[in-house]
This record gives structure tokens, sequence and C-alpha cells, in this order.
């Protein structure tokens, strides 16, 4: 910083102030044993547990260290491959033939899709298997679409088994239940908006009683030009 007095007017560019100055450390409140074992202890509760440290829950489901990928690949394929001997065996001893299916009913909180499909799901209805996500899917637009995919650009379903393909049709009653709950609400609406004369929606549905059935409505009937009149 330059000595002496500063300038009447020494302009912005010769402000004292605006002179760089080096900056003044001042007293570190944390000493250097304080801050080390601050970092001890908060690198402790970062650090992810370690898995062979956990106690197991005897309730629970085993862990992923746990799994053996390659066994449980290897035992969806053999159970997959048993299905289909055993229905290859049945026909060729002119037996009903076909893949076992559950009579329970099968979708969203039912018995039937209770517990998953056991072996392996590689077809495009895979979704559809006991238990799978689509197997318990709400009717819903999305769903009517992953079920049509399903089917193929053939509708014959290739490579899917009989368990998944009973769950396309579970989902097909579904979706017609769902189709059939928005049509009905949308005639209950068309009904509200047509009371007959004097009568005022009620209840908790806020129907009226009685409705006039003429699409036009009496809106339309205002509108009809009267017998002999001419314009």
């Amino acid at each position: 910083m330059p000595q002496g007095p500063a300038p009447a007017n020494p302009g912005r560019d010769g402000d004292p102030a605006r002179e760089p100055r080096e900056p003044v450390p001042g007293p570190d409140p944390v000493t250097e044993e304080e801050w080390l074992a601050w970092c001890t202890v908060t690198a402790e509760k970062d650090e992810p547990p370690d898995p062979d440290e956990e106690e197991p829950d005897p309730d629970g489901l085993p862990g992923p260290w746990e799994y053996d990928l390659a066994q449980v690949v290897a035992d969806c394929r053999r159970i997959t491959a048993d299905e289909a001997a055993a229905c290859a065996r049945a026909t060729r001893l002119g037996l009903l033939g076909g893949q076992p299916v559950g009579l329970e009913r099968r979708g969203p909180g039912q018995p039937g899709s209770a517990r998953r499909s056991p072996g392996e799901h590689l077809s495009r209805a895979a979704g559809f298997a006991t238990g799978a996500l689509l197997d318990v899917m709400p009717g819903c637009n999305a769903l009517a679409g992953f079920a049509a995919e399903a089917a193929g650009d053939d509708d014959r379903f290739a490579g899917a088994s009989d368990d998944e393909v009973a769950g396309v049709i579970c989902a097909w009653d579904r979706l017609e239940a769902h189709m059939a709950a928005r049509k009905h609400a949308a005639v209950a609406e068309f009904i509200r908006r047509r009371p007959e004369p004097g009568l005022s929606p009620a209840g908790p549905a806020q129907m009226p009683p009685a409705w006039d059935e003429r699409p036009e409505g009496r809106a339309g009937r205002h509108r009809r030009p009267r017998a002999g009149r001419t314009r």
C-alpha cells in the first residue's frame, strides 16, 4: 500500500480501499487434535456396513450376497425343462396336454397371484406369469398395451407358456371391467346433464330421479320448429 496521505480526488482506480491486500489469518477455533477426531468419527458413520458383520434376520429373505445367481438360473431352466418334458410325455400317452395352471383367481391382491411361478420366462408374455408384475397390475391403458404386445404380430403367443397365456386372459378380464366402469362413468355424467324438468340431482352420486332419454334433450326441443310455422 502506498505511504503518505491519499490525494484529495484519487478517482475510482486510485481509491486506496480498492488496493489488493493479503488476507489476515485469524485464530483457528479448532485444534489439530479436535479436527482429526472429528474426521475419524465422520468416516466411521459414512462407511457402509460390512454384509458379513450384519446379523441375519431369521424372518427375512437372505441377502443378495447369499444367492448363487448361476445356481438360480440353472434351477429355473431345469423346472421349465421338466414341465415341457411332462407335457410331451402326456401327449404321447394320449392324456390331457398342456402345462399345469392354477385355478385360483388371479390379479392384484388375489390368491392366485400371491406367489411367483417357478421356471424360466423369456417370451413376450413373461410379465403375465403367475405373480409377475403384469399379473398383478390393475386394469388400465398401459396394461392393455402390454397385453396386446404379448400376443405378437400373429396373435399366437410364440414361446409363451400356458401359465403366461392364462395370465394374459386374466388381464383382459380386468381390462373389460375397467372399460365398462369408465363407460358407466361417462353415461352417468350424460344422465346428470339431462334431468327431467323439475327434478334435481340427489344422493351421493348426484343422479336425477328421472332423466330425458331423448338425445337432443330440452334444448333440442326448444329449437325444433313448430308445425305449420314457416321462417
